[in-house]
């Protein structure tokens, strides 16, 4: 099998697998009820919140950890005295990190984290250029 459509393969193979996962997830925490909790990804950074608006696999570079923000969805509150789970984020080249961030989710594929603070037509010029949208 030739080498291109070898890689053409597993490039689908791995957005299918990813988005069977996200089906299978559909939900941030244990079910508590008989409905599954509706959150998406968020994280916080600086005192701005950034929320999961899509998947790239444009590679960004290292920036800073952030903090993981909880799922309250799930009708369990995290307790009080829980210490906060961070992650490593990333950011893009020509980008605002103030705008948007990125997590890793698996080699080569990242979540991209926008601010809830944009504007729509500013979150979608930001998701196609970082080819997410």
């Amino acid at each position: 099998m030739p080498f291109g459509v070898y890689h053409s393969m597993m490039h689908t193979v791995r957005w299918l697998a990813l988005a069977a996962a996200l089906l299978l997830a559909s939900g941030c925490g244990s079910d508590t009820s008989q409905e599954s909790a509706d959150c998406s990804q968020q994280i916080e950074y600086q005192g701005i919140r950034y929320t999961e608006r899509g998947f790239t696999e444009l590679e960004p570079v290292e920036f800073e950890r952030v903090v993981a923000v909880p799922c309250m969805d799930t009708g369990v509150e995290p307790k009080p005295d829980a210490p906060a789970e961070y992650r490593s984020a990333f950011k893009f080249t020509d980008q605002d990190p103030t705008e948007v961030l990125a997590v890793l989710v698996e080699e080569g594929l990242y979540r991209v984290m926008l601010s809830d603070s944009l504007s729509g037509s500013r979150a979608s010029s930001i998701l196609k250029s970082v080819g997410a949208g």
